[in-house]
């Protein structure tokens, strides 16, 4: 099942597979914007920025949610598995909501000193 893969292969390979992330990316960025125009490749780079930030404020919880579930069912059969993952839902709601107020107050601080308004 586990490979004894040594730390170097491994971490060669995750660099290959970001940097060629990041090529594709360059590479398709034309063929976007000749099908899509300058806004629709805008409105993409934003929705990849949303769900960029929605993993960063994961936290790692997703993993730590599935390596838990799996653990306790090999060990504590009686574990309840909806307590556990309705436990980590309620963090997640948190985190989130803690997300947008801060990110409300933040905008809320930089349009007031704007001259927009």
């Amino acid at each position: 099942m586990y490979h004894n893969i040594s730390f170097v292969p491994r971490m060669l390979a995750n660099y290959a597979s970001q940097l060629s992330l990041f090529i594709l990316a360059f590479l398709f960025l034309p063929i976007f914007y000749e099908k899509m125009g300058a806004e629709g490749v805008g409105l993409l780079g934003y929705l990849n920025l949303i769900v960029s930030f929605m993993v960063l404020l994961d936290f790692g919880l997703s993993p730590a949610v599935a390596r838990f579930l799996a653990a306790s069912k090999g060990e504590k059969p009686e574990l309840d598995a909806n307590a556990i993952v309705c436990t980590f839902e309620i963090i997640f709601v948190c985190l989130g909501l803690l997300s947008v107020l801060f990110t409300g107050f933040w905008y809320l601080i930089n349009l007031s000193k704007s001259s927009i308004f």
